[in-house]
């Protein structure tokens, strides 16, 4: 991603695929690396976050509908539990949040790669609440951990790796009163990865995949 220009590329609900995609640039110096994003029900304003440990906020336009321009509002550092911001902690890149998911009482989850856990938070501006981790989330390979999390229409959280586990397949851990479960697999299918997962508003689970094509490119 260019360090003055993040394009965000939404899927309006289209009713076919031969439907446009609209592609917003907004050029702020400040926004790099965003990695996970919800928006709000009307579409009129969405919070991103960064693998450099940041909330973005910020509002989007529409023409009858259509999606024309959009601009990040505030950025806010993303807390940890001891209250310091996670952007202060590189060591050990406690900073790389990846995944994004809102219940609908507003709590959010924010999934971070490197070092693999769930945080959830009661705002932008409160500390992060401390989620048992899963006993698999210190087995995987390093910048191949949690890179989605999503949530469903009962409030119920699920994250995502990016590497399949021992075995084959992506693991689904689901996150129940005592703590974390493995409710299922994604199958594998041609060395692509998980990379970001939703609930559709037909309760369906929608998964985004991405693999490594000549080094340098990605296919999605």
């Amino acid at each position: 991603m260019r360090a003055n220009t993040l394009a965000l590329i939404l899927a309006l609900a289209a009713p076919a695929a031969a439907d446009p995609i609209a592609v917003v640039d907004i050029s702020e110096n400040a926004v790099q690396g965003l990695s996970g994003i919800e928006l709000s029900d009307d579409g009129l304003s969405f919070l991103a976050v960064s693998d450099r440990g940041w909330f973005h906020l910020g509002t989007l336009e529409r023409v009858e509908g259509t999606l024309t321009g959009g601009r990040v509002t505030e950025i806010l550092p993303i807390i940890g539990q001891d209250g310091i911001p996670v952007s202060a902690r590189r060591v050990g890149d406690w900073s790389d949040a990846e995944g994004l998911a809102i219940t609908p009482d507003g709590t959010i989850y924010v999934s971070f790669e490197r070092w693999m856990r769930v945080a959830r938070y009661t705002d932008t501006r409160s500390p992060a609440q401390w989620i048992k981790d899963h006993p698999d989330f210190r087995t995987y390979p390093e910048n191949r951990q949690l890179e989605a999390v999503a949530v469903d229409a009962a409030g119920t959280i699920y994250a995502f790796p990016e590497s399949e586990a021992e075995g084959g397949g992506f693991p689904i851990y689901r996150l129940d009163p005592d703590g974390w479960s493995v409710a299922g697999r994604l199958p594998a299918s041609d060395a692509y990865s998980v990379v970001g997962a939703d609930f559709g508003p037909d309760g369906a689970l929608y998964v985004l995949e991405r693999k490594l094509v000549f080094a340098t490119w990605f296919r999605s």
